[in-house]
């Protein structure tokens, strides 16, 4: 059951006032099973990004999960992260890790539930300001049919920066 996947993404923000950024990731995954319960994901590629301001650039990006199938409802995933993200609400460019657990539960054929506890850095390179964000997450869904569906979602995170008036809950 091991794989070699592909992907492409593409994003679009225009800002107002301000320019556009545009990026174009691609990129290669690989799953390897190591038992029929425990597997790893592992994916690589790069940003072909178009700043609002500045020169082109190419910045790397990388994943590796660490999976574990419970049992046929239960699915835990430890995931370390490494990109430069985007955002609509921001013109700069976030330099960033994360890691993050996650467990996700088939409650019924309909309900899933899904845990998730977080934490990771990064820095806007534009202006040199770090944050550090710490948080938990719950979700359920409900699906409604095959295509729709249903969902009730709550996060509570800490935002800490070297800048004391970014910082928040």
């Amino acid at each position: 059951q091991d794989g070699v996947s592909a992907f492409y993404d593409f994003t679009h923000h225009s800002f107002d006032p301000g320019g556009t950024l545009i990026k174009n990731s691609i990129g290669t995954g690989w799953r390897h099973f190591f038992t029929e319960q425990l597997f790893a994901d592992a994916k690589v590629g790069a940003d072909f990004i178009q700043p609002v301001a500045g020169k082109d650039m190419v910045k790397p990006q990388y994943s590796l999960s660490l999976n574990n199938i419970r049992n046929a409802t239960t699915l835990y995933t430890l995931t370390y992260s490494r990109q430069h993200a985007d955002s609509p609400y921001s013109q700069f460019l976030f330099d960033s890790w994360q890691v993050s657990l996650n467990a996700n539960k088939d409650l019924s054929p309909r309900i899933n539930g899904n845990l998730n506890a977080f934490t990771g850095q990064g820095k806007y390179e534009d202006f040199g300001l770090k944050q550090s964000l710490t948080g938990v997450s719950g979700a359920l869904t409900y699906a409604l049919n095959r295509i729709w569906g249903l969902g009730l979602r709550y996060t509570y995170s800490r935002n800490n920066s070297n800048e004391p008036t970014n910082d928040y809950t």
